[in-house]
């Protein structure tokens, strides 16, 4: 008797949870959102950029860029390791958006770029001042032809977006080589024409002129070997090359007498270094 009371009570216990489960679900009430507005404002435009920088030290503050960036180059040698051999073999299938080795920098980049889309997209409607906007527009661009750079030299076609996505979606496409190629060499050569020649003191060393003029003679370089080749692509990084090196006094830009003075401690904004970005000013333990 004892045994048929325990299943009788645990029936009704069963049944009471069961009733008040189904009289009333779980009402979420948000208490934050992101509103796109926020990038008319000063913190807005410059939390974005600030942003994307920031993630840049996943990409670039660790081994993964000498893996994902320098392997199958003569920069860096093939090791013995089975299962990074792809990484070797230019046009390789294993390099691709959802494998482990590339799927974070895939979607860091992609992030960035929508970052940097909301910036230029309602940044321009910013009430601050007209120099300032300028300026901080300017690192946008930059930025975004920045991160398609990388996407584009890494897997070829990929999407291009140049608007604020507030909409999740699992289905996209990829834009025909020339029109990503076209929006990088668009918004680097508006970066050029902004950012300013040297950086503003106490800020590091982020992109600048030169930076963006190199970046965009890299560009033209990539394109004039590519499927979407233009006739003056060449000509056109030797151009900005040339003024490049012909304007280093300009920029406080030159070589140093010995390529590894470069990684000497205290030459990190050294004169030639074109862009540094610190996670923090403190050395230790390699978090910088």
């Amino acid at each position: 008797m004892k045994t048929k009371y325990i299943g009788a009570g645990l029936l009704s216990l069963t049944m009471l949870i069961t009733g008040t489960g189904c009289k009333k679900l779980l009402e979420e009430q948000p208490r934050i959102a992101f509103d796109p507005t926020f990038f008319t404002t000063t913190d807005g435009i410059q939390g974005g950029i600030a942003g994307i920088y920031s993630s840049f030290r996943g990409q670039w503050g660790t081994q993964i860029f000498t893996q994902l960036y320098n392997t199958g180059t003569d920069e860096s040698l093939k090791g013995a390791a089975a299962d990074v051999q792809h990484w070797f073999t230019y046009n390789n299938g294993l390099i691709r958006s959802q494998a482990n080795d590339y799927e974070g920098f895939w979607n860091t980049l992609f992030i960035d770029i929508n970052t940097a889309n909301g910036v230029l997209q309602f940044g321009a409607d910013a009430n601050i001042p007209a120099a300032t906007k300028t300026q901080l527009l300017a690192q946008a661009k930059f930025l975004r032809g920045f991160c398609y750079y990388y996407l584009v030299t890494t897997f070829g076609q990929v999407p291009l977006h140049v608007t604020f996505n507030t909409s999740p979606s699992a289905a996209d496409a990829p834009a025909p080589l020339a029109d990503v190629y076209a929006q990088i060499i668009k918004d680097l050569t508006e970066a050029a024409q902004d950012l300013p020649p040297t950086p503003t003191p106490n800020t590091g060393k982020p992109a600048t002129k030169p930076t963006a003029q190199f970046l965009l003679a890299k560009t033209y370089l990539w394109r004039g070997w590519s499927s979407a080749a233009q006739p003056g692509d060449f000509k056109a990084a030797y151009d900005l090359s040339k003024a490049l090196i012909d304007q280093k006094a300009t920029y406080n830009l030159d070589l140093f007498p010995y390529f590894g003075e470069v990684f000497k401690e205290g030459n990190e904004y050294g004169r030639e270094v074109l862009m540094v970005i610190d996670h923090t000013k403190d050395l230790k333990f390699g978090q910088n």
